[in-house]
């Protein structure tokens, strides 16, 4: 491939990812994406995954007890389990969602929602 082809294609990659952005921006907390988990009744379930206002993620952090700098250390391990809780209540609107999920299922949901709203990887944070 040309480097004139590899710029054209990573423009377009850019593009695709701006335009994704621009959807959710657009569809505010109303956009959402769907996420399979598994739930204690032993099944895989498809969840709605709605992106995040501000608001709701100061509050998710104030109830997980968390600083983003902390998110995924390995001697917080309690923390972030609060702190993926409390974003998958957010993000599905099911505020008893964790006591319907095997151990560590919030965590697709909670990552799927800081995604979405731009704080990881993703369509959230193009390049």
């Amino acid at each position: 491939m040309s480097t004139e082809e590899s710029g054209r294609k990573e423009i377009m990659e850019i593009r695709e990812a701006h335009k994704k952005l621009a959807d959710i921006i657009l569809a505010g907390t109303q956009y959402s994406e769907v996420v399979t988990v598994k739930a204690v009744d032993g099944k895989e379930h498809s969840v709605d995954v709605y992106a995040l206002s501000e608001k709701d993620l100061v509050e998710a952090f104030q109830e997980g007890g968390q600083d983003l700098r902390d998110v995924g250390k390995q001697g917080k391990i309690i923390d972030n389990l609060k702190l993926m809780g409390a974003l998958a209540a957010r993000a599905t609107r099911q505020p008893n969602i964790i006591s319907l999920l095997m151990p560590m299922q919030s965590a697709p949901i909670a990552m799927k929602a800081l995604e979405m709203s731009g704080l990881a990887g993703g369509a959230g944070s193009p390049k």
